[in-house]
C-alpha cells in the first residue's frame, strides 16, 4: 500500500570495533562514521570512517560529550578490525576494515596530529577473502566422507569436463550432503542451488588459524523457496565462496540476494536473503514455478516535504517483444547406403591408375606372380591413390530422405522441419545445404539401450548410462554363417569382419577389417581396409590384372554391400520462443532478443534407422521417429524467464531524502512496483539494491536497479 516518507528525528551514531570476532566490542567515540552504503550482491556493502588524532578539542561524537579542553589522542591502529555502527532507531551495520589512508599533518606542540580515513566492507567480504575452494567433500565406499584436494564440479559427474552428452552429471549425496558417484550412491541426486550454497557455507565458510569457524554464514529461511532448482554443470575450483554463490544464484531466474546480520541468536549469524524481481509468480512451460517477491511496496511521496530529489530512468534498450533461445544445431540419426545416397568420391583417372598399378613399369612382365603382386601393392600405397575405393560422399542429388531396411521401403525425411517457434513437423523436410553438412564422429546413442521401440526422449539426457556415445555404425553384408536362416543375415560391424578368421572358423574367411572415419571436407565417410588391399570391399568395381591378384570368391565384398548409420547436424537449431508467433500483438517492429544456450541439444532418431545387429540380422527403430536429447523444454523455460524480465516495463528509481530515516519497507530486496498516484502514477518494477546514508550531509538515498540482475551474463555463467 502507498506510504508517505517519515521525517528524520535526532539520531545518535555509535561506532564500535574489536580485533577478533570472538572479542568484545569497544566503543570508538572519536571514530566518526561518514557514510554507509548497503548493497545487494555482487557488490559488498561499505562504510567510510574518520578518526582524528593529536592534540584535539573535539565536538560531541557518539556517546562522547564535546571537549572543554584539548586532549591528546594517539594515532589509532584499527586495520583488519571488525566494526559495528549503530544508528539509533535506523539501522545497525557490521563490517571489516581492510584499508586506511593516514593524512599526517605534522607535529602540533610535539604531538603527531592528523586524520585517518578507514574504508570498511560488509561481512560478506570475508567470503571473498577466505581460502579459495580447492577441496571437495566426497563419500567413500564405507559411507564416511573425506576431503580431497580437488574441487569436483557440481553436477559434473566424476570428471572435470562438461560432457557433451550430458551423461553422468548427477553427483550429490543427500544423506551426507557431499559429492558422490554411482559406485557409492545407488541413485545420486542433482545438486540444487540450495544444496550447493549450504554445502559451501557449511564446509568453506571463513575459519580462523586453528580451523574453527569464524562466524556462521547461513541461508535465510525464505531463501529455500527461491533456490529450489537444479543447477547445471558448475566448475568452481580456485574460486572464492562469494564468487561461487554469485554464480549459483541464477540472475536469469530474476533472483538476487543480500546479506544481513541476525543478532538474535546467542552467536550472531550472517544470513543471505534471496529475493525475486517478479511481482507475480511465473509458471514455466516445464511445470516449475518461480516464486513472486513477497516484499513489494508502492511509494507515494509527491506531497512529501523532505524529498531531496527523485530521478526515474526509463529505457527501451532493455525491453523486447519476443525472446528466442537458441541452443546447438539440431541433429538427426539416420541410415545411408551406397548407390542410394552415397557415391564413391574418387576420380576415375585415379581408379584407373590404382587398377593398372605397376603393370606399365619396365620388366614388370618378367616378374614372378608374387613379385608382381608386391609391386602392385607398393604402387597402390601411394598417397594420391588413398581415396580410391575408400572415400564416400553424399550424392549431390540427395533429396534429404533417410534409408532403412529393406531399401525398397518408404523413407522418412532425415531432417524434420522446425517452424518459427521451434516446433517440429517430421512430415516436411527442413531446408538444408548439402555441401555444408558433415557426418559427426559419434552418434548420440548409448550402448545397452533398446532403441527399437518405445524410446524415452529423455534417455540420452540423463545420467543412467555410464557410457560414452557410440561411433558411427557401419555394417557390411558378408556371407551368412547359417545359410538356412530365413532372415536377411550376414551383417557384421566393419571393424569385426575378420573375427571369424581370428577364431579359427572356416565359415567366413575375410582376412580384413575396415576402419571407419568421417570426412572433414564433405558429408561422407572414409572406409579404410586393414589386413587386405583396399579393393577387397569393391571387388565388383575392381579390374584384376591377372589371376595372381584375383580376390578369392569367399574373401571379397561388393561396393554396395554396406550401410551406415550416421549423425548429421542440420541447418537449424534447438530453439524455443516466447511469446509464440501467433500470440504476438500487432506491432510496427517486433524487437527480438536472441539468447544463446550452449549445450542445449535436439536430436532426432529417424524411423527405420538401423541401430545395431543381432545374429547377423539388422536391428532398426520401428516405433516412428523419436526425439532424443530434446532440450526444447529447457529452452522454453529460459525464454519464459527472459520475457518476464525483458518483456516488462521497468524503470530505475533514485530517491534522495533529507535526514537519516528508517522505513521498514525501504529495505534491500523490496520490489518497488510503482510510485505516485493518480496522474503521477508510474510503473517501476525494480528491486531496491542500495540504501545509502550520508551521515555528514544528513541524507538517505535508496536506489533500485537491474544491473545486478544481468540476465544474459548470469545465464551464460550458469551454462
Amino acid at each position: 500500500m502507498p506510504i508517505n516518507l517519515p521525517t528524520a528525528s535526532n539520531i545518535l551514531t555509535l561506532v564500535y570495533t574489536k580485533a577478533t570476532w570472538a572479542g568484545s566490542w569497544v566503543e570508538r567515540s572519536l571514530m566518526e562514521c561518514l557514510s554507509i552504503q548497503d548493497n545487494a550482491a555482487p557488490s559488498h556493502s561499505s562504510a567510510v570512517f574518520r578518526y582524528r588524532y593529536g592534540g584535539l578539542l573535539m565536538p560531541a561524537i557518539g556517546s562522547r560529550p564535546e571537549d572543554t579542553s584539548a586532549a591528546t589522542e594517539a594515532r589509532p591502529s584499527l586495520l583488519g578490525h571488525y566494526v559495528k555502527v549503530v544508528i539509533t532507531g535506523v539501522a545497525e551495520w557490521y563490517g571489516v576494515i581492510p584499508e586506511s589512508a593516514d593524512n599526517r599533518r605534522g607535529l602540533l606542540a610535539t604531538v603527531p596530529t592528523g586524520e585517518v580515513t578507514y574504508n570498511a566492507f560488509g561481512l560478506t567480504w570475508l567470503l571473498d577473502q577466505a581460502k579459495p575452494v580447492r577441496q571437495s567433500k566426497v563419500k567413500t565406499g564405507t559411507g564416511t566422507t573425506v576431503m580431497i584436494n580437488r574441487g569436483i564440479p557440481f553436477n559434473g559427474g566424476t570428471g572435470s569436463e562438461k560432457k557433451s552428452s550430458r551423461s553422468r552429471w548427477k553427483n550429490y549425496d543427500a544423506t551426507e550432503k557431499s559429492f558422490t558417484d554411482r559406485g557409492k550412491t545407488t541413485s545420486p541426486a542433482a545438486w540444487k542451488a540450495s544444496n550447493a550454497i549450504e554445502y559451501l557455507l557449511d564446509n568453506f565458510a571463513p575459519k580462523d588459524s586453528s580451523g574453527a569457524e569464524l562466524l556462521p554464514f547461513v541461508l535465510d529461511s525464505g531463501a529455500l523457496s527461491f533456490l529450489d532448482y537444479e543447477i547445471p554443470f558448475t566448475e568452481y575450483h580456485g574460486r572464492t565462496v562469494w564468487q561461487i554463490i554469485n554464480q549459483l544464484v541464477a540472475r536469469y531466474r530474476g533472483l538476487g540476494f543480500h546479506a544481513w546480520v541476525d543478532t538474535a541468536p546467542t552467536t550472531p549469524e550472517v544470513k543471505l536473503k534471496v529475493w525475486s524481481q517478479n511481482a507475480a509468480a511465473i509458471t514455466l512451460p516445464s511445470g516449475g514455478t518461480i516464486p513472486l517477491n513477497p516484499d513489494t511496496a508502492t511509494y507515494d511521496f509527491d506531497t512529501a516535504k523532505n524529498v531531496l530529489d527523485a530521478t526515474i530512468s526509463t529505457t527501451l534498450l532493455t525491453q523486447f517483444d519476443q525472446i528466442v533461445v537458441e541452443g546447438e544445431r539440431a541433429g538427426s540419426i539416420f541410415t545411408v547406403r551406397p548407390t542410394e545416397h552415397m557415391y564413391g568420391a574418387w576420380p576415375s583417372v585415379e581408379e584407373d591408375d590404382y587398377e593398372s598399378a605397376a603393370t606399365g613399369q619396365t620388366s614388370f612382365s618378367s616378374m614372378t606372380d608374387e613379385d608382381k603382386l608386391a609391386a602392385n601393392t607398393d604402387w597402390r600405397a601411394r598417397d594420391y591413390l588413398a581415396k580410391v575405393f575408400s572415400q564416400w560422399k553424399l550424392d549431390s542429388t540427395w533429396t534429404g530422405r533417410a534409408d532403412t531396411d529393406p531399401s525398397s521401403a518408404s523413407h522418412d525425411f532425415a531432417f524434420p522441419e522446425l517452424d518459427e517457434d521451434g516446433a517440429d513437423n517430421p512430415a516436411t523436410s527442413a531446408k538444408f545445404q548439402r555441401a555444408g553438412l558433415r557426418f559427426q564422429s559419434y552418434i548420440p546413442l548409448l550402448p545397452g539401450i533398446d532403441y527399437t521401440t518405445g524410446v524415452d526422449s529423455d534417455t540420452n539426457g540423463d545420467d543412467e548410462q555410464e557410457a560414452d556415445f557410440l561411433p558411427p555404425i557401419v555394417l557390411f553384408k558378408t556371407q551368412a554363417i547359417n545359410t538356412a536362416h530365413t532372415a536377411d543375415v550376414g551383417w557384421v560391424h566393419a571393424e569385426r569382419i575378420n573375427e571369424a578368421v581370428a577364431s579359427g572358423s572356416e565359415k567366413r574367411l575375410y582376412p580384413f577389417s575396415v576402419d571407419v572415419q568421417v570426412r572433414d571436407d564433405a558429408p561422407g565417410l572414409i572406409l579404410r581396409v586393414v589386413g587386405a588391399p583396399q579393393h577387397y570391399i569393391c571387388q565388383d568395381q575392381f579390374d584384376s590384372n591377372g589371376a595372381y591378384e584375383d580376390i578369392p570368391a569367399d574373401q571379397g565384398l561388393n561396393m554396395e554391400d554396406w550401410l551406415a548409420t550416421v549423425y548429421v547436424l542440420q541447418d537449424d537449431f534447438c530453439r524455443a520462443v516466447y511469446p509464440l508467433q501467433a500470440d504476438l500483438p500487432t506491432l510496427d517492429l517486433v524487437r527480438q532478443l536472441l539468447i544463446k544456450y550452449p549445450g542445449a541439444h535436439l536430436d532426432y532418431l529417424v524411423d527405420g534407422t538401423i541401430v545395431g545387429v543381432e545374429g547377423g540380422g539388422l536391428v532398426k527403430n520401428s516405433d516412428g521417429g523419436v526425439w532424443l536429447r530434446d532440450d526444447r523444454e529447457r529452452c522454453k523455460d529460459i525464454a519464459r524467464l527472459a520475457f518476464a524480465w525483458y518483456g516488462a516495463e521497468r524503470r530505475t528509481l533514485s530517491l534522495g531524502i533529507r535526514g537519516i530515516v528508517a522505513i521498514p519497507d525501504f529495505a534491500l530486496g523490496v520490489l518497488v512496483t510503482d510510485i505516485g498516484s493518480g496522474a503521477t502514477l508510474q510503473t517501476i518494477n525494480t528491486v531496491i539494491t542500495s540504501v545509502a546514508y550520508d551521515l555528514v550531509a544528513g541524507t538517505t538515498r535508496i536506489s533500485t536497479q537491474f544491473g545486478e540482475i544481468d540476465f544474459i551474463s548470469s545465464f551464460v555463467d550458469q551454462t
